[in-house]
Protein backbone atom coordinates (compact mmCIF):
# COMPACT_ATOMS: atom_id res chain seq x y z
CA UNK A 1 0.00 0.00 0.00
CA UNK A 2 2.67 2.37 0.87
CA UNK A 3 4.50 1.44 -2.61
CA UNK A 4 1.71 2.01 -4.11
CA UNK A 5 0.96 5.28 -2.74
CA UNK A 6 4.66 6.29 -3.14
CA UNK A 7 4.41 5.28 -7.19
CA UNK A 8 1.23 7.46 -7.38
CA UNK A 9 2.98 10.22 -6.09
CA UNK A 10 6.22 9.80 -8.43
CA UNK A 11 3.64 9.60 -11.03
CA UNK A 12 2.26 13.16 -9.73
CA UNK A 13 5.55 14.47 -9.92
CA UNK A 14 6.74 13.55 -12.95
CA UNK A 15 3.73 14.27 -14.96
CA UNK A 16 3.75 17.87 -13.19
CA UNK A 17 7.45 18.10 -14.43
CA UNK A 18 6.34 17.33 -18.05
CA UNK A 19 3.67 19.87 -17.88
CA UNK A 20 6.35 22.24 -16.68
CA UNK A 21 9.15 21.11 -19.02
CA UNK A 22 6.16 21.48 -22.02
CA UNK A 23 5.47 24.76 -20.88
CA UNK A 24 8.46 26.26 -20.62
CA UNK A 25 9.72 24.68 -24.57
CA UNK A 26 5.90 26.11 -25.89
CA UNK A 27 7.65 29.23 -24.13
CA UNK A 28 10.66 28.96 -25.34
CA UNK A 29 9.29 28.17 -29.04
CA UNK A 30 7.19 31.41 -28.61
CA UNK A 31 10.42 33.51 -27.40
CA UNK A 32 11.89 31.55 -30.64
CA UNK A 33 9.38 32.70 -32.92
CA UNK A 34 9.33 36.18 -31.66
CA UNK A 35 12.94 36.54 -32.13
CA UNK A 36 12.32 34.66 -35.55
CA UNK A 37 10.01 37.80 -36.58
CA UNK A 38 12.14 40.18 -34.95
CA UNK A 39 15.08 38.94 -36.95
CA UNK A 40 12.52 39.04 -40.21
CA UNK A 41 11.66 42.61 -39.70
CA UNK A 42 15.07 43.57 -39.31
CA UNK A 43 16.44 42.03 -41.99
CA UNK A 44 13.41 43.40 -43.90
CA UNK A 45 14.29 46.90 -43.09
CA UNK A 46 17.53 46.43 -43.95
CA UNK A 47 17.19 45.15 -47.15
CA UNK A 48 15.25 48.00 -47.41
CA UNK A 49 17.64 50.45 -46.46
CA UNK A 50 20.20 48.79 -48.80
CA UNK A 51 17.71 49.25 -51.62
CA UNK A 52 17.13 53.04 -50.93
CA UNK A 53 20.95 53.35 -50.50
CA UNK A 54 21.37 51.93 -53.67
CA UNK A 55 18.53 54.24 -55.08
CA UNK A 56 20.11 56.85 -53.64
CA UNK A 57 23.62 56.11 -55.06
CA UNK A 58 21.96 55.61 -59.00
CA UNK A 59 20.24 58.75 -58.50
CA UNK A 60 23.37 60.66 -57.52
CA UNK A 61 25.40 59.15 -59.93
CA UNK A 62 22.37 59.78 -63.15
CA UNK A 63 22.67 63.27 -61.51
CA UNK A 64 26.20 63.56 -61.71
CA UNK A 65 26.68 62.51 -65.22
CA UNK A 66 24.00 64.08 -66.76
CA UNK A 67 24.58 67.94 -65.31
CA UNK A 68 25.07 70.24 -68.27
CA UNK A 69 28.20 71.96 -66.51
CA UNK A 70 31.61 70.04 -65.75
CA UNK A 71 32.05 68.44 -62.29
CA UNK A 72 35.27 67.16 -60.28
CA UNK A 73 35.79 65.82 -57.12
CA UNK A 74 39.05 66.53 -55.38
CA UNK A 75 40.67 65.38 -52.40
CA UNK A 76 42.54 66.93 -49.74
CA UNK A 77 45.58 65.89 -51.75
CA UNK A 78 44.22 67.63 -54.74
CA UNK A 79 43.82 64.89 -56.48
CA UNK A 80 41.04 64.20 -59.24
CA UNK A 81 38.70 60.84 -58.02
CA UNK A 82 36.16 61.87 -59.86
CA UNK A 83 34.74 63.78 -62.95
CA UNK A 84 31.59 63.96 -65.42
CA UNK A 85 31.21 63.85 -68.86
CA UNK A 86 30.58 67.20 -69.34
CA UNK A 87 33.96 67.97 -66.99
CA UNK A 88 35.92 65.65 -70.09
CA UNK A 89 33.91 67.20 -73.10
CA UNK A 90 34.58 70.71 -71.95
CA UNK A 91 38.18 70.15 -70.57
CA UNK A 92 38.73 67.73 -73.59
CA UNK A 93 39.86 65.07 -71.23
CA UNK A 94 38.93 61.60 -70.53
CA UNK A 95 39.02 59.57 -67.33
CA UNK A 96 41.80 57.32 -67.96
CA UNK A 97 43.62 60.55 -68.77
CA UNK A 98 42.26 62.77 -65.58
CA UNK A 99 41.56 60.58 -62.97
CA UNK A 100 44.60 59.90 -60.17
CA UNK A 101 46.10 63.34 -61.66
CA UNK A 102 46.59 66.38 -59.81
CA UNK A 103 44.06 68.80 -60.11
CA UNK A 104 46.37 71.68 -61.59
CA UNK A 105 47.85 69.02 -64.08
CA UNK A 106 44.00 68.47 -65.57
CA UNK A 107 42.79 71.90 -65.17
CA UNK A 108 45.29 74.60 -64.19
CA UNK A 109 44.42 78.54 -63.56
CA UNK A 110 46.62 81.45 -62.32
CA UNK A 111 45.18 80.55 -58.41
CA UNK A 112 46.57 76.69 -58.72
CA UNK A 113 49.09 76.60 -55.45
CA UNK A 114 48.31 79.65 -54.07
CA UNK A 115 46.37 80.67 -50.80
CA UNK A 116 43.77 81.80 -53.26
CA UNK A 117 42.92 78.28 -54.54
CA UNK A 118 39.51 77.39 -54.43
CA UNK A 119 39.71 73.94 -52.91
CA UNK A 120 42.33 75.07 -50.27
CA UNK A 121 40.18 77.54 -49.05
CA UNK A 122 37.95 74.98 -48.56
CA UNK A 123 40.43 72.90 -46.53
CA UNK A 124 41.19 75.69 -44.64
CA UNK A 125 37.41 75.90 -43.55
CA UNK A 126 35.26 77.79 -46.19
CA UNK A 127 32.18 75.83 -46.38
CA UNK A 128 31.56 77.53 -50.47
CA UNK A 129 33.95 79.60 -52.88
CA UNK A 130 32.62 80.76 -55.86
CA UNK A 131 34.73 82.49 -58.36
CA UNK A 132 35.41 83.68 -62.02
CA UNK A 133 38.61 82.29 -63.13
CA UNK A 134 40.15 81.15 -66.90
CA UNK A 135 41.16 77.79 -66.66
CA UNK A 136 43.34 76.08 -68.73
CA UNK A 137 42.96 72.55 -69.77
CA UNK A 138 46.16 69.80 -70.74
CA UNK A 139 45.91 71.37 -74.67
CA UNK A 140 46.65 74.75 -73.60
CA UNK A 141 42.92 75.87 -74.48
CA UNK A 142 41.90 78.44 -72.01
CA UNK A 143 38.47 78.49 -70.79
CA UNK A 144 36.57 81.12 -68.92
CA UNK A 145 34.25 79.67 -66.20
CA UNK A 146 32.57 80.69 -63.11
CA UNK A 147 34.00 77.82 -60.42
CA UNK A 148 31.86 76.82 -57.52
CA UNK A 149 33.48 74.79 -55.01
CA UNK A 150 31.77 72.78 -51.84
CA UNK A 151 33.11 71.06 -49.07
CA UNK A 152 32.52 67.81 -49.60
CA UNK A 153 32.08 65.79 -46.26
CA UNK A 154 33.05 61.83 -45.19
CA UNK A 155 30.54 60.07 -42.99
CA UNK A 156 32.00 61.44 -40.05
CA UNK A 157 31.79 64.53 -41.14
CA UNK A 158 35.39 65.74 -41.74
CA UNK A 159 36.44 67.37 -45.00
CA UNK A 160 37.06 64.84 -47.60
CA UNK A 161 38.09 67.33 -50.36
CA UNK A 162 35.90 69.68 -52.37
CA UNK A 163 33.25 69.10 -55.70
CA UNK A 164 34.20 71.51 -58.06
CA UNK A 165 31.73 72.76 -60.55
CA UNK A 166 32.78 74.59 -63.75
CA UNK A 167 30.38 77.13 -65.53
CA UNK A 168 31.49 77.60 -69.19
CA UNK A 169 30.64 81.44 -69.79
CA UNK A 170 32.51 81.54 -72.94
CA UNK A 171 29.75 82.67 -74.73
CA UNK A 172 28.71 85.51 -72.45
CA UNK A 173 32.05 86.87 -71.84
CA UNK A 174 32.62 86.90 -76.44
CA UNK A 175 29.09 88.73 -75.44
CA UNK A 176 29.99 91.11 -73.26
CA UNK A 177 33.63 92.27 -76.04
CA UNK A 178 31.62 92.17 -78.62
CA UNK A 179 28.90 94.75 -76.62
CA UNK A 180 32.55 96.85 -75.68
CA UNK A 181 33.18 96.94 -79.00
CA UNK A 182 30.12 98.27 -79.54
CA UNK A 183 29.96 100.99 -77.61
CA UNK A 184 33.97 101.81 -78.11
CA UNK A 185 32.57 102.35 -81.79
CA UNK A 186 29.52 104.18 -80.89
CA UNK A 187 32.04 106.82 -79.49
CA UNK A 188 34.55 106.75 -82.41
CA UNK A 189 31.80 107.12 -84.44
CA UNK A 190 30.31 109.96 -82.74
CA UNK A 191 33.85 111.79 -81.79
CA UNK A 192 34.83 111.36 -85.94
CA UNK A 193 31.83 112.99 -86.19
CA UNK A 194 32.11 115.91 -83.91
CA UNK A 195 36.21 116.19 -85.16
CA UNK A 196 35.29 116.30 -88.79
CA UNK A 197 32.10 119.18 -88.37
CA UNK A 198 34.61 121.15 -86.64
CA UNK A 199 37.54 120.61 -89.47
CA UNK A 200 35.49 120.78 -92.44
CA UNK A 201 35.30 124.46 -92.25
CA UNK A 202 38.37 125.75 -91.49
CA UNK A 203 39.60 123.37 -93.95
CA UNK A 204 37.29 125.10 -97.05
CA UNK A 205 38.57 128.06 -95.85
CA UNK A 206 41.77 127.12 -96.07
CA UNK A 207 41.81 125.23 -99.03
CA UNK A 208 40.02 128.47 -100.77
CA UNK A 209 42.58 130.34 -99.64
CA UNK A 210 45.38 128.41 -101.27
CA UNK A 211 43.49 128.07 -104.30
CA UNK A 212 43.31 131.73 -104.65
CA UNK A 213 47.64 131.84 -104.15
CA UNK A 214 48.21 129.33 -106.69
CA UNK A 215 46.11 131.57 -109.17
CA UNK A 216 47.80 134.86 -107.98
CA UNK A 217 51.41 133.44 -108.04
CA UNK A 218 53.02 132.43 -111.08
CA UNK A 219 54.53 129.27 -111.28
CA UNK A 220 57.96 129.83 -111.25
CA UNK A 221 57.79 131.77 -107.78
CA UNK A 222 59.41 129.77 -105.20
CA UNK A 223 55.98 130.23 -103.14
CA UNK A 224 53.92 128.41 -106.28
CA UNK A 225 55.28 125.20 -105.11
CA UNK A 226 54.98 125.40 -101.37
CA UNK A 227 51.43 127.03 -101.79
CA UNK A 228 50.50 123.68 -103.51
CA UNK A 229 51.98 121.09 -101.16
CA UNK A 230 49.93 123.36 -98.25
CA UNK A 231 46.66 122.64 -100.79
CA UNK A 232 47.59 119.02 -101.52
CA UNK A 233 47.83 118.21 -97.49
CA UNK A 234 44.66 120.03 -97.11
CA UNK A 235 43.25 117.84 -99.44
CA UNK A 236 44.58 114.85 -97.79
CA UNK A 237 43.23 116.14 -94.18
CA UNK A 238 39.60 115.65 -96.09
CA UNK A 239 40.46 112.51 -97.27
CA UNK A 240 40.93 111.70 -93.57
CA UNK A 241 37.62 113.57 -92.51
CA UNK A 242 35.95 111.21 -95.17
CA UNK A 243 37.66 107.97 -93.18
CA UNK A 244 36.76 109.13 -90.27
CA UNK A 245 32.82 109.94 -90.65
CA UNK A 246 32.46 106.53 -92.68
CA UNK A 247 33.99 104.16 -89.61
CA UNK A 248 32.09 101.04 -89.31
CA UNK A 249 33.88 98.67 -86.88
CA UNK A 250 36.70 99.46 -84.20
CA UNK A 251 40.26 98.56 -85.55
CA UNK A 252 43.38 98.92 -84.17
CA UNK A 253 47.21 99.05 -84.69
CA UNK A 254 50.02 99.39 -83.13
CA UNK A 255 51.82 102.87 -81.43
CA UNK A 256 54.59 103.34 -79.94
CA UNK A 257 53.73 101.96 -76.90
CA UNK A 258 50.30 101.88 -77.23
CA UNK A 259 47.62 101.38 -80.02
CA UNK A 260 45.59 104.31 -81.88
CA UNK A 261 42.62 103.15 -84.30
CA UNK A 262 43.68 102.38 -87.96
CA UNK A 263 41.05 104.56 -89.93
CA UNK A 264 42.18 102.68 -92.69
CA UNK A 265 40.69 99.35 -91.95
CA UNK A 266 38.22 101.07 -89.22
CA UNK A 267 36.51 103.39 -92.33
CA UNK A 268 34.28 101.43 -94.82
CA UNK A 269 34.53 104.57 -96.76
Amino acid sequence: MNDNAKTRAQLIEEINTLHKNAAAMEGAHQEAEDTLEQLEVAISRANKMAFETENARLELNQIFDTVADGMCLINKDFILIRINAAFSKQFETTKEEALGKHCFEVIGSVLCKTPDCPVTRILNGKERVETDVEQTNHKGKRIPCILTATAFRDLEGYVFGALTIFKDITERKQAEEERIQREKLQGIIEMAGAVCHELNQPLQVVSGYSEILLLSIDQEDPLYTKVKTVKEQIEKIGEITKKLIGTTRYETKDYLEGKIVDIDKASGA
